[in-house]
């Protein structure tokens, strides 16, 4: 599953994604998306993205990998169990984080 979460319709593509894997979560994080403008912050972007990893997790998925910005890539991190990410440089200076659940 690849996701990127720099651009308007990727954040949306990835909520869609979020409201197959969790739907009550998926509702709630289109809803508050709805109510702001059309670039993504990085602080959204990050939000967004531990929400995946989160649910990702918890419904088994083998792996994902979501574009975040440099700016919301700056400081990232998610301490979640059983959980390998890696970071990479991404097109237009963005970066790529890669999840492997084990």
């Amino acid at each position: 599953m690849k996701l990127d979460l720099t651009t308007k319709e990727g954040l949306d593509n990835a909520n869609k994604a979020l409201m197959i894997i969790n739907p009550i979560l998926g509702i709630g994080v289109l809803g508050f998306r709805k109510l702001f403008a059309s670039v993504p912050s990085a602080e959204e972007q990050k939000e967004t993205a531990i929400k995946l990893i989160e649910e990702g997790k918890k419904k088994g998925v083998e792996s994902m990998d979501i574009e975040i910005s440099g700016e919301a890539g700056a400081h990232f991190s998610v301490p979640i169990e059983d959980v390998d990410i890696s970071m990479g440089a991404g097109s237009k200076g963005n970066i790529r984080v890669h999840v492997k659940y084990k």
